[in-house]
């Protein structure tokens, strides 16, 4: 997977650009090393780059924030 730049690899430096990620199929929000965002496919994911572009999804559990 890493040579062909899938899964995690390929979402690597879109994720470091974002203070939160999402999916486009969600209303849910993560930050970009919670286990859950490195689980959504490149297609779908969402990049937020402030608390104001999230201030209307709902924040999930189980990672951390800052």
């Amino acid at each position: 997977a890493q040579q062909n730049n899938l899964g995690v690899w390929a979402c690597e430096e879109k994720t470091q650009e974002c203070s939160y990620v999402g999916s486009k199929n969600s209303n849910k929000y993560y930050p970009p090393d919670c286990k859950y965002a490195l689980r959504i496919l490149p297609e779908n994911k969402v990049c937020y780059s402030s608390e104001d572009q999230v201030k209307d999804l709902e924040r999930t559990t189980g990672c951390t924030y800052n």
